[in-house]
């Protein structure tokens, strides 16, 4: 099996084409919102914020195996999956980031800690085996809002 170097949420990632180095730009240590508008059951709305998970591996000679990332409501139940299969790799390191176009709010408990979870099987075993988790906490703060003024045009002088 590989070895997890890194595995985070963030905001950016950024491939350096000259040596295909890695930089996460803003790792999400959380999320504060507004106002939290409750989806309807069974459905799930989108805060308009751009993110990606990152997963960084160093691979042996024969790894093959499937990955998946996972993200857990704060109730537990899972809102998104992605599935990869790594195969016949000849580098020492591979990385995958899967780009997200919004950040989910769940109708079952919108805030808390949301769970990205990352989970790894041999291509020969049947199930997945979590190996790293990262919690996203997403909170309500209308402070900022609250203070904002309200500007009346003005009339000519």
């Amino acid at each position: 099996m590989p070895k997890l170097l890194v595995f985070a949420p963030c905001e950016r990632v950024v491939i350096d084409a000259s040596d295909g180095g890695s930089s996460l730009i803003e790792i999400l240590q959380g999320l504060i919102i507004a106002q939290v508008v409750i989806p309807p059951p069974g459905q799930t709305l989108l805060i308009p914020q751009p993110w990606y998970a990152y997963a960084l591996f160093e691979l042996t000679p024969g790894d093959d195996f499937a990955a998946r990332i996972k993200l857990h409501a704060p109730s537990g139940r899972e809102i998104t999956s992605n599935e990869f299969t790594v195969a016949n790799q000849t580098k020492r390191f591979y990385r995958f980031s899967v780009r997200n176009p919004g950040f989910p709010l769940s109708a079952d408990g919108a805030t808390g800690d949301y769970i990205l979870s990352l989970h790894l099987k041999n291509h020969d075993a049947e199930h997945f085996s979590e190996i790293a988790s990262f919690p996203i906490p997403l909170a309500v703060d209308p402070a900022p809002f609250q203070s904002l003024q309200v500007l009346q045009p003005s009339g000519p002088s």
